[in-house]
């Protein structure tokens, strides 16, 4: 079972309460997601309402891009952060001034862009679980007018990562873009790697 996160640890925001249910959402999530042996990563966007005392969630969702199956469609473009966005029906119904948005991990990229959409629409808050598995590009968050990040070094995050890239290393390092996906260019035996590979004219592979 995951910890319960300390109100305190967001205290910085103004919007711990929204913050704080927006972290335990996407952690909750990416270990659902590492249970089922896919990549433990998710994200999550909670509005803190006009009362100052509830919260609407607006979205969670994880990577559902590496491996596909399982009930699972391998979507190109599902990280955590755009996983949880294309879960989203309507962006203008949200507030997001008075929105924090969730990830478990430092946002790639991709994610990042899609965060700094979101900051054009009005998003000033972002929780960073954990950065120590991946360093992201949170600077170009950080950089944003009127951001506020807190990044905390979640250790229920930090395992799932950490467990994850070990049992998993080809689809921990496809998910990052070191190597193509592992189902574009898994051969089915051992003898077809090696035909492959000489095909290629390559000397060696991880199997």
């Amino acid at each position: 079972a995951l910890d319960s996160l300390p109100l305190e640890d967001f205290s910085a925001f103004g919007y711990a309460l929204a913050a704080q249910q927006a972290t335990e959402l996407a952690l909750s999530r990416a270990a659902e997601s590492g249970r089922a042996g896919r990549i433990p990563i998710a994200g999550a966007a909670v509005q803190l309402l006009e009362d100052g005392m509830t919260c609407n969630i607006i979205c969670v969702g994880c990577n559902d891009r590496i491996p596909a199956g399982d009930g699972c469609s391998g979507y190109p473009t599902d990280h955590g952060e755009t996983g949880a966005l294309r879960n989203i029906h309507d962006f203008s119904a949200c507030n997001w001034s008075r929105t924090v948005f969730a990830t478990t991990l430092s946002p790639c990229i991709m994610c990042t862009r899609s965060l700094i959409h979101l900051h054009g629409l009005g998003l000033k808050r972002i929780v960073i679980a954990e950065a120590k598995s991946f360093p992201g590009r949170k600077e170009l968050l950080e950089a944003l007018p009127g951001m506020q990040i807190v990044e905390l070094t979640n250790p229920d995050g930090i395992k799932m990562m950490d467990t994850f890239a070990r049992r998993y290393p080809w689809d921990w390092a496809a998910d990052i873009g070191e190597v193509p996906p592992a189902a574009s260019s898994k051969p089915a035996s051992l003898h077809a790697a090696w035909a492959l590979l000489r095909e290629q004219g390559k000397q060696a592979a991880v199997v």
